[in-house]
């Protein structure tokens, strides 16, 4: 009788100890993912290699950036740190597709200005683009924000972007679609009109003359990966996106779990789509709805153009 109290209270208290463990791990995920994995910055670089570099894109460095949702889980010192990074890598170009602000956060004037003053303190020899997400459109105060940062609104038009002597590269955007999916053809007639028009070439002294018909290299940003089944990707050698923050809480042998609507198709770091190569960015902040990280850190990407 005593034995198989004994057997008993031995099992109970396995169960128990078991059942500790158990809700100590469960505990330090949660931990972990909502406070330290949310704040482990990271970088990942790329070396985009094209003959079309040579002459004179050759080394030329491309920072993006994406889904910021300034002050779920990024904060102000955070950010700033991120910044001097960024100026750390010396880019040539930075480039910002979406998501900036949170719509679920109600911001401050002071924060507003907090945060154009951070993203105004990003270098670059050329210039800084963005573009706007879902979110970012639910706020009046986007463009005031992007424009007072020194960024170029690239909403569904494009820019020139010349280094050295001889063609540009042409940068387009196109502004978020998920609410207007009917759009898209709209958004992206001009900037396919544009590929084939006849456009500047720069000389020894900076100076433009026309004599090309078309630029060296065609990039696309956009915020929703998805759209890309919606127009001619073909036309883009280069596409950046985020939005899926690439899954956000990934899981090994699975990937990302949290698959949004607008990146349920393409919601991974990159894909090569017949010659046209498509890099999502992981993000940096999260979703206010869901502030957390599981493998798979705040990230920025850094793009080298590398003539073949």
């Amino acid at each position: 009788m005593r034995s198989n109290k004994k057997k008993k209270k031995s099992i109970i208290k396995k169960v128990v100890i078991v059942f500790s463990i158990l809700i100590f791990f469960i505990v330090s995920v949660f931990l972990y993912s909502r406070y330290l994995a949310t704040s482990l910055f990271t970088i990942h670089e790329y070396e985009i290699e094209n003959e079309l570099f040579q002459e004179n894109f050759h080394g030329f460095k491309i920072v993006h950036m994406s889904d910021l949702h300034y002050l779920t889980t990024l904060n102000e010192d955070q950010l700033s740190q991120i910044v001097d990074k960024i100026n750390e890598l010396k880019p040539d170009a930075v480039v910002l597709t979406g998501d900036l602000l949170d719509q679920h956060i109600e911001y401050s004037n002071q924060e507003l200005k907090e945060l154009e003053t951070l993203l105004s303190h990003i270098e670059v020899t050329t210039n800084k683009y963005a573009i706007s997400g879902d979110e970012d459109e639910t706020k009046t105060e986007w463009e005031t924000v992007i424009k007072n940062s020194g960024f170029i609104n690239l909403n569904n038009t494009y820019d020139l972007i010349y280094h050295g002597v001889g063609s540009p590269i042409m940068v387009s955007g196109m502004s978020s679609n998920l609410k207007e999916q009917d759009m898209i053809t709209t958004k992206i007639k001009p900037i396919e009109d544009q590929i084939d028009a006849t456009l500047p070439v720069a000389d020894q002294n900076g100076n433009r003359t026309y004599g090309i018909t078309n630029p060296i290299y065609q990039i696309l940003l956009i915020h929703e990966p998805d759209t890309i089944e919606e127009f001619n990707y073909h036309k883009f050698q280069l596409i950046l996106a985020g939005h899926s923050l690439n899954g956000q809480i990934r899981l090994p042998g699975i990937g990302g779990i949290l698959n949004t609507k607008g990146a349920k198709t393409y919601k991974n770091s990159f894909y090569d789509l017949d010659g046209t190569l498509l890099y999502i960015s992981g993000g940096i902040g999260t979703k206010e709805q869901i502030p957390y990280r599981l493998f798979n850190r705040p990230s920025i990407n850094l793009y080298r153009l590398i003539g073949e």
